[in-house]
């Protein structure tokens, strides 16, 4: 909240990542990727034993080497812990990517 009239949108509360305590918003992580990644990509959180959950890249179509300078920009916490590649995301009707659907628990 900036004031009783005004707050900042963080991102979707169903898709906060709890990594370790830190609270991270993939939405937020995924725009300081933006231009860098030249496929469609998004972040997500996945189990974890250590942490309870881990933030995870998904980057569409075949895998491909991943220049590790593109996550330069992002914290310690930002940096995927793991990168995964699906052939073809599932989509709604509108186009919109379905998370949940492209990466199984």
């Amino acid at each position: 909240m900036l004031n009783e009239n005004e707050f900042i949108w963080l991102g979707r509360y169903d898709n906060v990542v709890n990594s370790g305590g830190v609270k991270l918003f993939p939405e937020q992580i995924e725009e300081k990727l933006a231009g860098k990644i030249s496929r469609r990509f998004f972040m997500k959180g996945m189990p974890d034993e250590e942490l309870g959950e881990k933030l995870i890249l998904v980057i569409e179509g075949e895998p491909f080497d991943v220049d590790k300078a593109i996550f330069s920009k992002l914290s310690k916490f930002e940096k995927p812990k793991e990168i995964l590649f699906v052939p073809q995301f599932a989509e709604t009707t509108s186009g919109k990517i379905i998370r949940e659907e492209n990466v199984a628990n």
